[in-house]
């Protein structure tokens, strides 16, 4: 859970810079009032995804290298340049700078509101006894459960990659059964096979 909420708060970082640079964008229509409709379509309009990825790639902000490597691989290549230090696998490194650009334009305020719901989730787990936890961990699973199912509806590579980020979370909090319901489930299966 530690490593979502990792995960979960760089993109929210990554959010909140791209939200910034949209408001930057905005400031130019005072400047350029004869492109306020341009502004508009790469601000709110149907564009508005399109400064989320350039950030992306110029940052080299790639989802797919916080996702599998953790913290430390994501920032192995974050600020580096293109030129200077060329990926082994440039055509996975552009796949995670775009899903980056896109899971960012969900916005810093959802990822925010998903990191705290993490930490209060794993806060609350933390104070509940031993038995209290296991009884628990179903339905922690089943809330990733359902919480990836909510993202994958909307069928975007980002979402996809994150709700598959929630599935393994799911599947990581179920706790392991104790050795003695393995082994008597064992002895049961031999019996009757």
């Amino acid at each position: 859970m530690d490593r979502l909420m990792e995960v979960f708060s760089i993109i929210a970082v990554f959010s909140g810079i791209h939200e910034r640079v949209l408001e930057a964008i905005r400031a130019l229509e005072a400047r350029l009032p004869d492109r306020k409709v341009l502004l508009d379509r790469l601000t709110v309009g149907g564009w508005n995804w399109a400064p989320a990825v350039i950030l992306a790639l110029v940052t080299r902000a790639n989802l797919l290298a916080l996702l599998s490597d953790g913290t430390q691989g994501f920032f192995a290549c974050y600020l580096h340049s293109w030129f200077k230090d060329v990926p082994a696998d440039p055509l996975k490194e552009v796949t995670g700078c775009l899903l980056m650009g896109l899971t960012t334009t969900l916005g810093s305020r959802f990822w925010h509101d998903l990191v705290k719901v993490l930490v209060d989730l794993r806060t609350g787990l933390k104070s509940l006894p031993e038995a209290a936890r296991r009884l628990a961990a179903p339905d922690v699973s089943r809330a990733f459960s359902v919480a990836a199912e909510m993202l994958a509806r909307h069928e975007t590579p980002a979402t996809m990659a994150v709700s598959d980020a929630l599935r393994a979370a799911a599947d990581a909090t179920v706790p392991l059964r104790p050795a003695h319901e393995v082994v008597t489930t064992q002895l049961i299966s031999k019996s009757h096979g």
